[in-house]
């Protein structure tokens, strides 16, 4: 199955297209599950040679997030997230993010993730709680910020 990419904005920190100190990330669709493929370099740095933790939950928490996102065809926020540091990610190193919805509880969705390598070593593993947004900011959102690729059919406001 092929990656379908997800739209990004020009402005956040994550998957911002205009922002300089932004991780640049491009989170896809692909084997049903939400992914990004995300490569550090030192300027994520946290202690010598190895990607920032905050940074991990970021990851995390954007390919996360995604996934309810994406099921659910309404955005939503963190209202929790829980990780769990296996190893410490080499600057450098090209890795996987992976997050998938695992639950829906009426006003809070639930989604787990990890991180791996392309030898499918495990680097992270988190869980997180997400608060729906409401239908209306949510097509606001889709609408007004959100930059899909051309073609691409609106996830939210279709």
């Amino acid at each position: 199955m092929a990656k379908k990419f997800l739209p990004v904005t020009n402005e956040c920190f994550v998957c911002g297209r205009k922002n300089p100190s932004g991780l640049n990330l491009m989170p896809y669709i692909e084997e049903g599950v939400i992914k990004a493929d995300f490569v550090s370099d030192e300027s994520k740095m946290g202690y010598r040679g190895v990607l920032h933790g905050g940074i991990i939950c970021t990851l995390l928490d954007e390919v996360m997030g995604w996934a309810p996102a994406y099921i659910k065809k309404q955005m939503c926020m963190l209202a929790d997230l829980q990780v769990r540091f296996v190893e410490s990610i080499p600057i450098g190193t090209p890795v996987t993010v992976i997050g998938e919805f695992s639950a829906d509880r009426r006003r809070v969705w639930e989604a787990k993730g990890k991180i791996i390598d392309k030898e499918g070593k495990l680097y992270a593993r988190a869980t997180g709680k997400y608060i729906p947004i409401p239908p209306k900011k949510t097509k606001e959102i889709d609408e007004d910020y959100l930059i899909y690729a051309e073609g691409d059919e609106r996830i939210f406001s279709s």
